[in-house]
């Protein structure tokens, strides 16, 4: 009887201590002042993201800085008390909802409204999997989301994937699939003073290194053939669009459309099977746009 005793008090000990371990939604993206990510974005291309300042308002809402913290600066990251992961919260009705972080498989909803006549449409996101195992030497927990788009055409509704992203308790995003890029990797952070993997390498960008301007330069080589290099500099966070475009202003290739950080963005564009002649591609971020020319010779 002692030993059915012992058996059934080490089995519920084992199960709270393992239920206990994940029991803080908040650690699935651990925001705070100091914290830092560094991730590999594809072949020579690195991206890392660090929290400068934080605060929490008198109704127990988080925010965030991501870049850096002067006088009139918006936080660019919120975390609210139904654990909702928000980007640029001060956008309102315009926030995207990136994650729940206490949310259970199967459980979904709105990231951002894609229509404000019609708010059956937009991006939606699902928690469609979650599951241990080990990242960076750490025994932690995934939780993996599934974004979609939903559009309304000849009054039907369809339901498109775009892109899953995959967080870690104690450590946060640590695998973005970027569509038709390289994904994002995590290959080291500094959490709450920890080390975790290897961010050894990290070149911080400080407000002063920061762009001054918005700005699309010239790709090059152009003329090209078959691909050429685009480059361009945001001065703040926001949703960017990068197009390309023939001399009709026909939509041939879209490049970019998500969220991206201030900083200097390069990308390679491959012409695939687009004829000869003069392209334009288009920038846009935060209601500013430009345009370059590019020239296609086959």
């Amino acid at each position: 009887m002692k030993n059915i005793l012992l058996i059934l008090t080490i089995t519920i000990f084992t199960s709270y201590t393992l239920y206990a371990q994940y029991n803080d939604p908040y650690q699935y993206y651990p925001m705070a002042t100091g914290n830092y990510w560094y991730y590999s974005a594809g072949p020579g291309s690195y991206y890392s993201e660090k929290i400068y300042a934080d605060s929490v308002d008198s109704r127990g809402n988080r925010f965030f800085w991501h870049r850096t913290k002067y006088a009139g600066d918006s936080p660019t990251y919120g975390v609210d008390t139904k654990y909702f992961f928000i980007v640029t919260p001060t956008w309102g009705i315009d926030a995207r909802y990136l994650y729940k972080l206490d949310a259970k498989e199967g459980d979904w909803w709105w990231v951002r409204r894609g229509d404000s006549s019609d708010t059956t449409v937009g991006t939606w996101c699902e928690l469609t999997d979650i599951h241990d195992g080990t990242y960076l030497g750490i025994e932690t927990r995934f939780k993996e989301y599934a974004f979609n788009i939903r559009v309304k055409e000849n009054n039907k509704y369809y339901d498109y994937w775009d892109h899953d992203e995959i967080l870690a308790y104690g450590i946060g995003l640590v695998y973005r699939d970027n569509d038709a890029y390289y994904p994002y990797n995590l290959l080291g952070a500094i959490i709450d003073g920890k080390t975790i993997g290897n961010p050894v390498d990290v070149k911080e960008t400080t407000a002063e290194e920061l762009p001054d301007n918005f700005e699309l330069y010239q790709n090059y080589p152009n003329p090209f053939n078959p691909s050429t290099v685009i480059s361009y500099d945001l001065v703040e966070m926001g949703f960017v669009s990068l197009d390309v475009y023939d001399v009709l202003g026909r939509k041939m290739k879209n490049l970019v459309n998500e969220v991206q950080n201030a900083g200097r963005h390069e990308l390679t564009f491959k012409a695939g099977n687009l004829s000869s002649g003069i392209y334009l591609c288009c920038l846009k971020c935060s209601n500013k746009m430009k345009v370059i020319k590019m020239l296609l010779t086959k």
